[in-house]
Formats: structure tokens, C-alpha cells, sequence
């Protein structure tokens, strides 16, 4: 699923990508995102088998990604994102709020927790854009 074209305030795009297990939980964030102005859904799947070649396919500039696709050693997987798409805002989504701390130490920028109300993710997204 993808969005229209749009730019935030400074004319910068913003190209979100959604790597989520559930499509109920995708479904819910392409209903958030697709009403921001300055955000664009420029993909989504299932599972993160091949996520570095999909990122830059789809040049995105922030990952939402669910902690339980991130494998037996997630740490690894971010280092080898962040190494390899340098200024990708990595936002790790979980239903499990003790995944913050682990997510936060393996290399993401901001953590999610599933059940956040719609406006404190959005606020959180909003807040790592404009740094």
C-alpha cells in the first residue's frame, strides 16, 4: 500500500516504510499515516527478509518495524540497517513495553509500543523528523 507524494514543512519527503507481521496493525498505521500532509507510505510487508535491498528500492527515510521480525539477534539487524541506510529513522514497534529498553540499546531511535494511543506515536514520529 502506498501513499500520495507529500513534503514536510521544510519541502524534505518523508518516505515511511511499515515492516509488520499483523495486517491488522499495518492497516492501522497506513489509517495514521495516510492523513499526514509530510508523511508518505512508501511500502509495507510481512517480514524483513531482504529489508536493506527494499529500503533502498523504495527510498525510505523512517523504518516502522515490528521487534519480533528483527530475528534471533535483532542488534545485528539494526547495525546492519543502520550501516547500510545511514539516515534511516529506525522505530521499533512491539506490543511488549520491556522491548523499549533492548530496541533503544540495539541500535533504533525511538520505540513504539503497540497499544500507544494513535497521537503519541504520531508525536513521536513528528519529534525524530524534525532533529
Amino acid at each position: 500500500m502506498t501513499g500520495q507524494q507529500a513534503t514536510s514543512e521544510d519541502g524534505r519527503e518523508e518516505r515511511v516504510v511499515v515492516i509488520e507481521r499483523l495486517a491488522c496493525v499495518r492497516s492501522a498505521l497506513f489509517l495514521i499515516l495516510e492523513h499526514q500532509p509530510d508523511l508518505v507510505i512508501a511500502g509495507d510487508r510481512d517480514s524483513a527478509d531482504g529489508l536493506i535491498d527494499y529500503l533502498s528500492a523504495v527510498r525510505a527515510t523512517i523504518l516502522l518495524l515490528d521487534w519480533s521480525l528483527a530475528g534471533p539477534d535483532p542488534a545485528r539487524l539494526l547495525q546492519q540497517v543502520r550501516t547500510h541506510c545511514p539516515g534511516l529513522l529506525i522505530i521499533i514497534l512491539s506490543t511488549r513495553p520491556e522491548h523499549h529498553r533492548d530496541s533503544l540499546l540495539a541500535g533504533a531511535h525511538a520505540f513504539i509500543c503497540k497499544g500507544d494511543e494513535p497521537a503519541t506515536a504520531l508525536k513521536l514520529i513528528r519529534s525524530l523528523v524534525r532533529r
